[in-house]
């Protein structure tokens, strides 16, 4: 793959950020009962660890949120997403998750 001379790198950020709100945090607290339930019983399996957050670098400003998934599933996606920030351009990238594009376009 080539680096493009504007990369999205240029423009977003991506993390894997918890889930916010009163409900993740009882949600969080939930699976911890359980996860250490069924560890003592020999049984595991796993949980969504968090959320994938696109955020502008210029402000900070949020532009996507979407569930990562399963701990193992949250590194994969986040390797993936950091790979196209890198690789497409800001255009290929906003066009590829749905993200508005804060620049006017043609008149």
């Amino acid at each position: 793959m080539r680096l493009v001379e504007s990369s999205a790198s240029s423009r977003y950020d991506v993390s894997i950020e918890p889930v916010r709100g009163l409900w993740g945090w009882a949600r969080a607290g939930l699976q911890a009962t359980v996860l250490a339930t069924w560890a003592l019983s020999g049984w595991w399996d796993e949980f969504r660890v968090g959320d994938l957050v696109v955020t502008r670098t210029a402000d900070g400003r949020e532009v996507l949120r979407t569930s990562a998934g399963a701990q193992s599933d949250a590194a994969m996606l986040l390797t993936h997403v950091r790979e196209q920030l890198e690789y497409l351009s800001v255009p290929d990238f906003e066009d590829a998750w749905g993200i508005e594009s804060d620049e006017p376009g043609p008149t």
